[in-house]
């Protein structure tokens, strides 16, 4: 999946944390990698993908993390949360 990602510049998002965020530590090229929390309120969580990466550009081989903060009220908001660029040098 990553590999069909990259060859065609897509970004690849995904619930599997632990696995997407040790190939991009690796070094694995990406075009982007957006990690998130597991939900089932899939509506919030595409707005909350929708609002966190639609203001900004996309950077080549940068990880994302969003992240589920709870509130009051069993509310839950989404936090577009570290980016860390791989070092393509």
């Amino acid at each position: 999946m990553l590999s069909f990602a990259t060859a065609n510049n897509r970004a690849v998002i995904t619930q599997n944390r632990r696995d997407f965020i040790r190939l991009h530590q690796q070094g694995q090229t990406h075009a982007e990698i957006v990690v998130c929390s597991k939900n089932l309120d899939w509506d919030a969580f595409a707005a909350a993908i929708y609002q966190g990466l639609a203001e900004r550009e996309a950077v080549e081989g940068e990880l994302i993390r969003i992240t589920k903060t709870r509130q009051s009220h069993d509310k839950s908001q989404w936090d577009l949360g570290f980016r860390e660029t791989l070092d393509q040098s």
